[in-house]
């Protein structure tokens, strides 16, 4: 028998299935904590990704910009309306 400060009394065999309790938490501690440093390992990997993407995506805009094209790559076209359209599109009643 074992007392211990408080004048408690435990058993050995319980003192003995406690630290292999330990033992194996300790293990699963272990195991939870290395899988959660493998996590963070492959978000860093994975930001590290995301920042270069971005940074590429922002200097392809910049040339998009420069070179006067529209935010979909393509730039605008109008189309000019001849005298005969505009004046079906007014006696039809279709103005704008």
């Amino acid at each position: 028998m074992v007392y211990w400060g408080d004048n408690r009394m435990t058993n050995d065999k319980q003192d003995e299935g406690s630290s292999e309790e330990e033992l194996n938490v300790s293990k699963k501690t272990r195991t939870m904590i290395s899988a959660a440093n493998e996590a963070a390992e492959r978000i860093e990997k994975a930001n590290a990704i995301m920042k270069e993407n971005l940074d590429r995506e922002e200097s392809i805009r910049v040339e998009q910009r420069i070179a006067g094209n529209a935010e979909a790559g393509k730039p605008s076209e109008r189309k000019e309306e001849t005298s005969e359209e505009y004046a079906d599109r007014i006696l039809t009643g279709k103005a704008k």
